[in-house]
């Protein structure tokens, strides 16, 4: 009989548990971010800069953008931009998500899935 197909995203949630981590949201924050999503983002307006390069680490199918920069030739040298996201705009300070952010510090990336702060 072969033997059962190796769970590895079972195993690194297992790790992180026993490391101290927490990785699954809970049930406050979990609430939170649904109200968030089901909720049509307002921004302000902003300046648009898609016309520029912007360039990223992330690969081509990541989800997580938090940040990217663009550097340019000016008269004076070369300009390096930093566009940053914003969490605090979505996110208040002190609330469910923000705790469990502020609880876990750090995304954590596997080979088969990835563990959000």
């Amino acid at each position: 009989m072969p033997a059962a197909p190796f769970d590895l995203a079972a195993a690194a949630r297992h790790d992180l548990l026993a490391a101290g981590f927490h990785p699954d949201l809970p049930p406050d924050a979990a609430a939170q971010l649904a109200t968030i999503l089901a909720t049509p983002a307002q921004p302000a307006v902003p300046t648009d800069l898609r016309q520029l390069l912007w360039s990223s680490i992330d690969n081509d199918t990541s989800r997580d953008l938090d940040q990217i920069e663009v550097a340019a030739q000016t008269p004076a040298g070369i300009q390096v931009s930093v566009a940053i996201a914003d969490v605090a705009a979505t996110i208040p300070q002190g609330s469910p998500l923000d705790l469990h952010a502020q609880d876990e510090a750090q995304p954590v990336y596997t080979a088969t899935l990835n563990f959000p702060m």
